[in-house]
């Protein structure tokens, strides 16, 4: 799912996802936007056979660092956006927020 791709792409480490792609195919879009990035291998659940893993197990893959290319600060861009809510007359209003 998003959270387990989000986790590994933060790690730069190789990786084959084999998205779920029924009832809905968010996860299917997301997975081939990333391999067309070069950031993951992407294969639909009815190409997977044991082989296509082994081989692609047994291969060599450079991992990019995915952090040229996605943004990970989302808790920080958060904040930005919402302090920029709470403006009052030029100056903040102090808003802070904690990392949980």
């Amino acid at each position: 799912g998003y959270n387990t791709t989000t986790e590994i792409l933060s790690f730069n480490k190789p990786a084959m996802i084999v998205p779920r792609v029924s009832p809905r195919k968010e996860q299917w879009i997301r997975a081939t936007l990333l391999a067309e990035h070069q950031l993951v291998t992407c294969v639909h659940p009815e190409q997977l056979t044991t082989d296509l893993l082994s081989d692609w197990l047994s291969g060599r893959h450079v991992a990019p660092d995915a952090r040229n290319i996605l943004d990970f600060n989302g808790l920080g861009n958060f904040v930005n956006r919402v302090s920029s809510l709470f403006i009052d007359n030029g100056t903040s209003i102090g808003f802070q927020a904690e990392a949980v």
